[in-house]
């Protein structure tokens, strides 16, 4: 019956020993559609991949130290530290094996890998680190026989783990000149404090972070620095790096050095010269990988000084202020540790930022450091950079004792040109870099002796620089947009309630219209999510001039675990983490036609939970403190404790707890054994979505029942889509008019549900007519059926088949049924709530309005009568 609801069945559900064939895309290429922003196959079907970021602790190495005493007198010693990044984030092959089955079994069809150029290039120009390519290459084959297509992400953030992010390896501020043992005794970089026990580091200067529950010094949860790492990015280490790298022969011609075999060299060419030969050289060593799609060239890329209006302000919209920020020629100063300074006792008084609102943060007080306690950040002997270049000066005529070029940075120093950086130096780094990559895959093709349209595949994955959009690529070549959106409030605050969400990437943006950005509830969070990446996927209008379809990926989204206090480690209540996790997933799901691609951020074998003596919690990936894994050891949060056979890591806490919703246990994962072992919040990423579609998609989203309401259990809901038939003769094979849809056990295995089917044929201005509608019920694993559809369109018909096993519903549409609009509705469990419309929204505010209008009238009112029966006592008073 149309539009029945589906009861529980009293069957087992059956546990899935197979991988899906919904989402298994290794068989096909993967091309690109040729009218719509997303993939397709060689049959013309839309292809939609959905998958995770592998891994969060790919962005640490394991470090060995070696401690060698110079004097036993002074106390000197040297460290020696070995870097490598072989077993992150799998241990062994073994441990990726056992994993790369289980994600594909939980519908994962595509992972984003990590990996940073430290793991490639660790020690020095050109010499790479052969162990841990066998190593990716071993781990990446492996994912490629279980069926998985990868892209590989070239990581940073913040340029490198020694100025508080990942990514670059040390040597390259050798070269620059900098020391990076000095970066956290100054403000040139936001670094925890590192462990008192640590030997050869500088004494370490007062720092006040504005931050709760950051820990005194590093651990391995929170090294290096915690929730400030992005502040980073608008800091000395990271903003000189990053300027060097990209236009370091155009604001510091003169800083060359001598290369064997070519003669005198710029410092930046030199480094993105080594960046692009070190992926070349990877992409050789892997090209005969099939399962590997493309590249991405560099994670988040930022600009550092360049095109920066004024290097007395970063612009706090765009750049996040916490804790004590410099601006940017303050930077400048304290990384000269005062040589030369006219006055010795000269002091740099800092700024220190708060959370706050409408803005991310406000000053909260000042500090005023001694230039004197200031180390000098340029290594011994090598040259102030920025001060040879005339960017800043002493100056004893200024009040704070130096001036600076406040625009060096925004036009060319010689010619005067104004300067755009992803016109001049952003898009011209990525067009040597994928060239070069494409030529590494070439040389190792014709290794192998390969035809040249085997092995790798050759996408291009192009980031557009945060807060500024995707470049226009004037070429037309395989590109994918990729975008990521993890710069939420929740994210930063930590903290989350949906009574009342804003869409802060307006805000930040620059737009202080509360009212066309403020969400209310649970389906206003969702609707806010939905309107934030519907922003973000509008950019790519911008990717190509000539407008031709480009698919969009969404690189990195995700929920911090730890939000609101570590409240769900304490409690195990994870319905916030849920909710937002849904209302992210959800958003993303109903933007335009329902056909984004995304990866989530992401996998962590080893995400856990320590507590020290005192009681105060860690949690997280093992860098910074985020905790973005879906998968973790903690068993507060999953529903089937975590079983691997690598060791938990050192610290790791056992926890009594239990995962449940507002009180109500979650229990759903428990009837299929260890089949979902480690996974947290599964009902609210795990979930239905049409992996190959045999036509063009219209509408697909799932909407996640049991959440405020029902059972509370979070699992069921109804998945919905809408297609357009695709052309296809009967010369054709039928995979070509098959359209196939991931069906997870978390939500439909051992229930009985309802598929409805809804056929209809497009007719003037819009309308439909000629609906048909199929119901049936399914309430065994196996399962399939025939519908004609002779009234509508003759000698046609619909076939669907299920396998439970297979976690695979198959819809295969007659050839003369193309054009016709098919819908497909899976529903289990309650019913789902009704999305909040526009005029709903406005309605909400209007009665809040209303109500705001009324209190003011009778607080006023109020306020008068008051006042009028003071005077008139202060009236009779006087005797009046």
């Amino acid at each position: 019956m149309p539009g029945s609801v589906s009861r529980p069945s009293n069957r087992e559900p059956l546990i899935p020993t197979t991988i899906p064939t919904a989402t298994s895309f290794h068989s096909l290429p993967l091309l690109p559609h040729p009218t719509e922003n997303c993939f397709s196959d060689n049959y013309g079907r839309t292809l939609l991949l959905r998958g995770l970021n592998v891994g969060g602790c790919s962005k640490v190495p394991t470090i060995k130290t070696k401690i060698k005493v110079l004097n036993d007198l002074t106390e000197k010693v040297e460290v020696e530290e070995t870097v490598s990044y072989s077993g992150r984030p799998f241990k062994s092959v073994e441990e990726a094996a056992e994993w790369w089955k289980k994600l594909r079994q939980w519908g994962v069809g595509i992972v984003r890998w990590v990996v940073t150029w430290e793991a490639i290039e660790p020690k020095a120009i050109g010499q790479y680190d052969d162990e841990y390519i066998d190593y990716l290459y071993r781990v990446l084959e492996k994912a490629g026989e279980y069926g998985l297509r990868v892209f590989i992400d070239i990581h940073q953030d913040c340029w490198s783990r020694l100025s508080g992010g990942s990514g670059a390896p040390a040597w390259t501020f050798s070269l620059v000149g900098l020391d990076y043992r000095k970066f956290h005794s100054t403000f040139t970089a936001a670094m925890l404090p590192p462990h008192p026990d640590e030997p050869g580091l500088p004494p370490v200067a007062p720092y006040i972070f504005s931050e709760p529950h950051l820990p005194p010094h590093q651990t391995a949860l929170s090294k290096p620095s915690s929730h400030l790492w992005p502040t980073n990015y608008s800091k000395f280490a990271a903003a000189t790096m990053f300027t060097m790298f990209f236009a370091g022969a155009t604001f510091a011609p003169v800083h060359v050095v001598a290369v064997p075999g070519i003669g005198w060299k710029n410092i930046g060419e030199l480094m993105q010269d080594a960046y692009i030969n070190a992926f070349r050289y990877v992409a050789r060593r892997l090209a005969g990988l099939e399962c590997i799609v493309g590249w991405d060239a560099m994670n988040e890329p930022h600009p550092g000084y360049i095109g920066l209006p004024s290097l007395k302000r970063w612009n706090q919209n765009t750049e996040l202020h916490l804790g004590v920020m410099t601006n940017g020629v303050q930077g400048m100063i304290l990384a000269s540790g005062g040589e030369g300074a006219p006055d010795p006792d000269l002091k740099i008084k800092l700024p220190v930022y708060h959370r706050s609102w409408p803005w991310p943060s406000a000053i909260s007080e000042y500090v005023e450091y001694e230039l004197r306690n200031a180390p000098r950040v340029w290594q011994d002997g090598k040259p102030d950079i920025w001060k040879e270049a005339g960017v800043w000066w002493w100056d004893e005529k200024s009040k704070v004792g130096y001036s600076c070029k406040e625009d060096y940075f925004t036009k060319h120093p010689e010619t005067g040109a104004p300067i755009d950086f992803e016109k001049d130096f952003y898009e011209p780094f990525l067009r040597r870099c994928l060239a070069g990559v494409r030529e590494g895959r070439a040389e190792g093709v014709k290794d192998l002796n390969l035809l040249e349209s085997a092995g790798m595949g050759q996408w291009s994955f192009i980031e557009p620089v945060p807060n500024i959009g995707p470049p226009t690529l004037l070429e037309d070549a395989e590109e994918e947009s990729d975008t990521n959106s993890r710069a939420n409030v929740s994210c930063f605050e930590k903290r989350l309630s949906y009574s009342i969400s804003f869409d802060v990437g307006a805000l930040a943006l620059g737009s202080r219209n509360f009212f066309e950005h403020s969400y209310f509830g649970r389906l206003g969070l969702l609707g806010n999510y939905r309107s934030q990446f519907t922003r973000l996927v509008s950019h790519v209008k911008t990717l190509r001039k000539s407008g031709k379809p480009t698919p969009v990926l969404v690189g990195e989204t995700g929920v911090p675990f730890d939000i609101n206090g570590f409240e769900a480690y304490k409690t195990g209540d994870v319905h916030w983490q849920l909710v937002m996790l849904d209302s992210i997933v959800g958003g993303m799901e109903r933007v335009g036609k329902g056909n984004l691609n995304w990866t989530l951020w992401n996998f962590t074998s080893e995400n856990y939970v320590a507590v020290d003596a005192s009681g105060t919690i860690e949690a997280g990936d093992g860098w910074n403190s985020e905790d973005f894994s879906l998968v973790t050891r903690d068993n507060a949060m999953a529903e089937v404790p975590y079983t691997s056979k690598s060791s938990a890591p050192e610290g790791c806490r056992t926890a009594s707890l239990t995962p449940n919703n507002s009180g109500v246990p979650l229990t759903r994962a428990q009837l299929f054994g260890d089949f979902y072992s480690g996974a947290r919040c599964i009902g609210a990423w795990i979930r239905p979505y049409p992996a190959k579609i045999a036509g063009m998609l219209l509408k697909s989203q799932f909407t996640l029942a049991n959440v405020d309401n029902g059972t509370k259990m979070c699992w069921g809901g109804t998945f919905e889509m809408k297609y357009s038939a695709s052309v296809a003769s009967d010369k054709q094979p039928e995979i070509a008019r098959t359209t196939e849809i991931y069906i997870p056990a978390y939500h439909y295995g051992g229930e009985s549900w309802t598929l409805k089917l809804s056929i209809s044929k497009p007719g003037r201005g819009g309308a439909y007519d000629g609906a048909m509608i199929l119901t049936s019920v399914i309430s065994t694993s196996e399962t399939s059926g025939t519908a004609s559809l002779d009234r509508i369109c003759p000698d046609s018909k619909v076939t669907w088949t299920y396998s439970e096993e297979k976690q695979t519903l198959e819809v295969v549409h007659s050839p003369r049924l193309a054009g016709y609009t098919i819908e497909v509705t899976a529903q289990v469990g309650l019913p789902p709530q009704k999305e909040w419309s526009v005029w709903e929204h406005i309605l909400v505010w209007s009665l809040l309005a209303l109500l705001g209008i009324l209190i003011a009238i009778f607080a006023g009112s109020w306020f008068i009568s008051k006042t009028m029966e003071l005077r008139r006592v202060e009236f009779y008073r006087r005797g009046g």
